[in-house]
């Protein structure tokens, strides 16, 4: 089977992107946008996005505030959770 593309895999979190065209479906390209609605304490404790129409569970895996209404970009995904990044630049205050 051929390789699409492969999203990152971060800190020994798999993901099957490259080899199942399911996700590639549901996930689509990286770099694509979604909306924080519920807070994103990263990398303890995970937030929802609105993300192609679905509400998902969403982390991001550095030290950061992603606060509700925010936009991100997903970069990556670990089973069902997207793994995402603020768009404008992480934020420190916690």
């Amino acid at each position: 089977m051929f390789n699409l593309f492969k999203l990152q895999t971060y800190a020994g979190l798999q993901d099957s992107y490259s080899t199942n065209s399911n996700l590639k479906f549901i996930i689509g390209n990286p770099g694509e946008k979604a909306v924080v609605t519920e807070t994103i304490v990263g990398p303890h404790q995970k937030g929802r996005v609105r993300f192609r129409g679905s509400w998902w569970s969403a982390r991001c895996l550095e030290e950061a505030v992603i606060m509700a209404g925010e936009a991100v970009v997903v970069v990556g995904i670990s089973q069902i959770t997207l793994i995402v990044e603020p768009i404008g630049g992480f934020s420190t205050d916690m």
